[in-house]
């Protein structure tokens, strides 16, 4: 019996997300428009559209007046994007210089607000003091989701991190613990690769990576499969760095500022990821590479792999926009299934 109840409650659920999903898509619709669009029964839609317009979550917008002027007129809805909010943080490190970006967004993906702050120093406490301003600021956040350069274990704990005072906390409990709110703690190449994925709109059953090479800190990349970052057993997947491709086996892969020479090791981390996963799409960036360099790499390449095997190779000088477009398109889906 216990098992119904809860089987009944996980099908309301998923049918309320795909109701939420369909509005955001259509931007508004009648019962009859969101049974059609959902695939639901029209009696389905009646009763979840009539429960999320009791707690405010979508609105009527309009009174639609039959042809005949007669009968009772059909409701027209929308959500109600600022029922709830997201907000995403990036924390970053690049060169010795710190950097903290906030970004709140409405249920629709809009920005409400998003500012950078370059820090002299930056540690838990002062990411607690953003979090306290922002969501007194904005008390409907009812997701955090936060990016940062290192490696996170699947319980939520930071093994390491180019911000070494995040380095051993578990970052995931402490914010949940703390704001009582739904969190994602996610590296930042897992971050990119995932954004990338969506804004390129790739079919689903691509696999895409991207793949950083900052001067002089640890190589990284993010792998995406399906639709989904690939974390592996241990979230381990994607440390490039530790690839064993350098004399002294203990050392860590770190690039000086772009130069020719650096294209061997590129291209070797290239096609250890074309032997293992085959991927359709490899994105480079970073400061160790350029442009002018991605001939000499493909060229490495192809002196290792048969050409049909290659991926398809781009460089982006800066993946800001696809960090936050992963971080944004996370925090979404964590408010579709509030």
């Amino acid at each position: 019996m216990q098992i119904q109840i809860s089987s009944t409650a996980q099908v309301k659920e998923t049918n309320v997300r795909i109701i939420k999903e369909a509005l955001v898509r259509m931007g508004s619709a009648t019962k009859i428009m969101t049974a059609a669009e959902t695939g639901l029964s029209v009696a389905t839609c009646n009763s979840i559209l009539n429960e999320l317009e009791a707690a405010g979550e979508i609105l009527v917008v309009i009174q639609d007046l039959k042809p005949t002027g007669a009968g009772r007129p059909s409701k027209t809805y929308r959500m109600n994007e600022q029922f709830h909010l997201g907000c995403s943080l990036h924390l970053g490190n690049e060169n010795n210089s710190l950097s903290l970006q906030y970004t709140v967004v409405d249920l629709l993906g809009k920005k409400v607000v998003s500012e950078k702050h370059t820090l002299v120093s930056l540690d838990y406490s002062i990411l607690k003091d953003y979090l306290i301003n922002l969501v007194s600021n904005f008390p409907s956040i009812h997701a955090i989701s936060i990016g940062l350069p290192g490696i996170i274990s699947p319980s939520g704990q930071i093994e390491s991190c180019d911000i070494e005072s995040f380095t051993g906390l578990n970052l995931f409990e402490i914010i949940k613990e703390e704001f009582n709110l739904p969190c994602i703690v996610e590296n930042d190449m897992n971050l990119i690769a995932y954004g990338l994925f969506q804004e390129k709109n790739y079919d689903t059953n691509r696999c895409v990576i991207a793949v950083s090479f900052f001067e002089n800190i640890c190589s990284g990349s993010g792998i995406v499969i399906n639709k989904e970052i690939y974390h592996g057993k241990s979230n381990f997947a994607g440390e490039v760095s530790f690839l064993p491709f350098e004399k002294d086996h203990g050392r860590r892969i770190r690039l000086p500022l772009a130069r020719i020479e650096n294209s061997d090791m590129v291209a070797k981390t290239i096609c250890a990821f074309v032997t293992i996963l085959n991927p359709d799409v490899i994105m480079l960036t970073g400061k160790s590479i350029s442009i002018n360099m991605m001939g000499p790499i493909s060229e490495a390449c192809a002196s290792i792999l048969p050409k049909r095997h290659m991926p398809e190779l781009t460089y982006v000088q800066n993946p800001d926009s696809y960090y936050e477009s992963g971080l944004l398109h996370m925090t979404l889906a964590m408010l579709n299934a509030i």
